[in-house]
């Protein structure tokens, strides 16, 4: 991110060098939890734009896991794409690829056993509404 022009160069530095860098949460001297540069995120949580740009990140993230998952999702319908994406995201890739029953129903183009293994998993019961979209977008494609 580049420097903002109004702050002055040399109080970034030593600010930077007092509080360091940390790319996860922390809890700081006083008892906050912060990130960052010192930011405090008990206090002063996170700005929307940041949120926003994180979820941005985080939803490339899971798309490039869920074409590196599952072998011919860019040949599926766009909503069978959403539906692997969205697990990906929940989940993670890790907790993903153990979906492996659901996976192969998926890759060779089964949605109706692709279904009935997200209805068959402790995550649909997990996650509830979400999951039954999710189960009903693939049945439909």
């Amino acid at each position: 991110m580049p420097e903002n022009p109004m702050l002055p160069r040399e109080l970034l530095d030593m600010i930077r060098r007092h509080e360091g860098y940390r790319a996860r949460p922390y809890v700081c001297s006083a008892g906050k939890i912060t990130i960052g540069v010192g930011h405090n995120l008990t206090d002063k949580g996170l700005p929307s734009h940041i949120i926003e740009e994180l979820f941005l990140l985080d939803v490339t993230d899971a798309i490039k896991d869920a074409e590196d998952c599952v072998q011919n999702i860019r040949f599926l319908s766009e909503p069978r794409q959403n539906v692997i994406v969205d697990m990906v995201f929940n989940l993670g890739k890790t907790r993903f690829l153990k979906f492996v029953k659901f996976i192969a129903a998926v890759e060779r183009n089964d949605f109706q056993d692709a279904a009935v293994e997200m209805l068959n998993s402790r995550w649909y019961a997990q996650v509830g509404s979400r999951a039954k979209r999710l189960r009903q977008m693939m049945l439909e494609g």
